[in-house]
């Protein structure tokens, strides 16, 4: 019972749903989403290259560098003090 509870809790920290603490360095703040037809996927798209971009809500940045990789220039706002990927932002 405890192995199928730990199994459990591991799932939902590498989905971040929830974090469990035993597996805090699996946890994602919120992975860019890959799979066809997700937003992540028409963002990019719909974008193209060399765009200005305003990623409102962006978290830890993952997204914007996905878009600066594109070669375009984004400009992030969030109530995250201190993004892990600020690099790529303005």
């Amino acid at each position: 019972m405890r192995l199928t509870k730990a199994v459990l809790r591991y799932k939902r920290t590498v989905q971040s749903l929830e974090k469990a603490p035993e597996f805090a360095e699996y946890w994602t703040d919120y992975p860019v989403k890959e799979s066809r037809f997700s937003s992540h996927y028409y963002l990019r798209h719909w974008v193209g290259s060399q765009q200005k971009v305003l990623d409102v809500g962006r978290g830890e940045g993952h997204q914007a560098a996905d878009m600066r990789e594109l070669g375009n220039e984004v400009t992030g706002i969030d109530c995250v003090d201190a993004p892990k990927r600020e690099a790529v932002m303005r």
